[in-house]
């Protein structure tokens, strides 16, 4: 037999096993304070353990559970990356015209068209 075969296999510590908290606290409730407390933890942003821990305990460690981003979330992150893509196409454009560099007419007028079909759209979306 090798060394290998003739020791002890250790015992693999993966997910729930290796956190620090390893005590389950328990207690009995109505169906609806759960429903109450449930909805108190999401208005907090917090895991239910976590909203209970933050109420019970002194100093809490608690994290703010994540959540994913709402639909206005979402459609301001597209608007912003499709800014910043505009951005990024006019500063190369100037920047070139800065050192000296030719730049084409059709490509200002493309990348002010962009800019302006961008605005009238963040207008309309924001009722500016």
């Amino acid at each position: 037999m090798s060394d290998r075969q003739s020791q002890p296999l250790k015992k693999k510590r993966s997910g729930s096993e290796t956190r620090e908290r390893d005590c389950i606290i328990k207690f009995r409730g109505k169906a609806d304070e759960r429903a109450a407390i449930k909805a108190s933890a999401a208005a907090a942003g917090l895991s239910v353990g976590s909203f209970i821990r933050s109420l019970a305990l002194d100093a809490p460690r608690t994290r703010v559970v994540r959540t994913r981003p709402t639909p206005d979330m979402e459609r301001l992150q597209r608007y912003d990356a499709r800014l910043g893509r505009l951005e990024g196409n006019i500063y190369q454009l100037v920047r070139a015209m800065n050192v000296g560099k030719l730049v084409r007419v059709d490509e200002l007028y493309t990348a002010a068209k962009e800019a302006e079909a961008l605005l009238a759209e963040l207008r309309q979306a924001f009722g500016l």
